[in-house]
């Protein structure tokens, strides 16, 4: 038997579910008007989705398509920040520039395993494609195009505590110094950052809920340029750690990128319940 090809990671194409298409973070008039209606609570408002929205019915094919063992959907809600929003449009147009500077030109075909690196870029490609080009309404009713910036929906397993202080302040990651330094724990951290210190981020609830949440997940619509690729020089490691993992471990931003994109794979399939998941080689 041949070893498994790493092939694209076969992501429905929902996109068509969602309300507006070209500017997929945006919602429908009908919820819209329900969220305008409802009060302002600790700088967001959170208003119900259900199922006569369109909305639902991308959420819950999202949900399903990788869907958690131990948790089913008992409600959604929209959360609603026009900060966050004008915040997370502008940035937009910053990173199509940025694509599209030499400076922030990725440096990955010139590493060790390229060519499997080559594979986790077109799976993310693969990803991504679906949701390009996204349009971003400007001032005198203008609508800008942008092809570079590229836009995913994903999953953010996490306690309801924190959810509730992402909805007030946004996305933001702790430094993980005491952890790695002082090999204390630190309440703001979960781990060392095994792939980076940053936001993790996944398009699949099961590993979402079952991993890191305590039964809440946030959907968000994340943006990015071109991330860098990370591989595990070999299969098996465990409990050694790949030669990727050890360069980013608890570290901020590799070179001029500013995501990592990981496929993972548990260091022990044969248990459901592990929780340790490792970049793919080139045969997982």
């Amino acid at each position: 038997m041949n070893p498994p090809t790493m092939m694209p990671d076969p992501m429905p194409p929902i996109r068509q579910f969602l309300p507006n298409p070209e500017t997929p973070w945006l919602v429908s008039p009908q919820l819209f008007q329900r969220i305008q209606a409802t009060q302002t609570t600790n700088g967001y408002k959170k208003c119900p989705i259900t199922s006569n929205d369109p909305e639902w019915g991308f959420i819950l094919r999202y949900f399903e398509w990788k869907k958690p063992t131990n948790r089913c959907i008992k409600a959604v809600h929209c959360i609603h920040s026009p900060s966050a929003s004008q915040a997370f449009q502008a940035t937009i147009s910053t990173i199509d520039q940025q694509a599209q500077s030499p400076a922030f030109s990725p440096k990955w075909q010139q590493e060790e395993d390229a060519q499997l690196r080559q594979k986790v870029n077109q799976r993310w490609k693969a990803m991504t494609d679906p949701y390009s080009p996204v349009t971003v309404p400007g001032a005198n009713s203008r609508i800008d195009s942008y092809a570079h910036t590229k836009i995913l929906p994903l999953w953010h397993g996490t306690k309801a505590a924190i959810c509730h202080s992402i909805c007030q302040t946004g996305f933001t990651f702790f430094g993980k110094h005491q952890l790695l330094q002082e090999g204390k724990k630190d309440e703001n951290n979960t781990d060392t950052g095994y792939f980076g210190a940053g936001i993790y981020f996944t398009n699949s609830a099961r590993y979402a809920a079952e991993v890191y949440s305590d039964g809440n997940l946030l959907l968000a619509w994340v943006s990015m340029r071109e991330p860098y690729p990370v591989v595990a020089n070999a299969p098996n490691l465990y409990p050694d750690k790949p030669k990727d993992m050890r360069k980013l471990e608890g570290l901020g931003a590799y070179q001029n990128y500013n995501a990592h994109h990981i496929p993972i794979v548990s260091v022990k399939p044969d248990n459901p319940s592990c929780a340790i998941y490792y970049p793919c080689s080139q045969t997982e």
